[in-house]
């Protein structure tokens, strides 16, 4: 785990959640944002914390839509057949 790896990132994270962020917190957390078009397969697991429940709903349902994709292509190569639109 990370927080016990990297003390300087726990005491971070301490800050973050009583709100008491400083300038060098910022840049370094911002220096970890990722957009719309990062949300791989890759992402799937990874949590991922944001701000905001409409962030979280966008994420959900772009995640949602590469399961979709992943399901598809699973049954195409198991049953030899194209699936149903979904």
């Amino acid at each position: 785990m990370r927080q016990i790896e990297d003390p300087e990132f726990a005491a971070l994270l301490k800050r973050l959640r009583v709100g008491e962020c400083t300038d060098a917190d910022f840049k370094l957390l911002n220096t970890r944002l990722i957009s719309k078009n990062d949300l791989g397969d890759e992402w799937n697991e990874v949590p991922i914390l944001v701000s905001r429940n409409i962030l979280k709903m966008e994420i959900n349902k772009i995640k949602i839509k590469n399961s979709l994709k992943n399901i598809k292509k699973i049954f195409q190569s198991q049953f030899n057949r194209p699936a149903k639109k979904i």
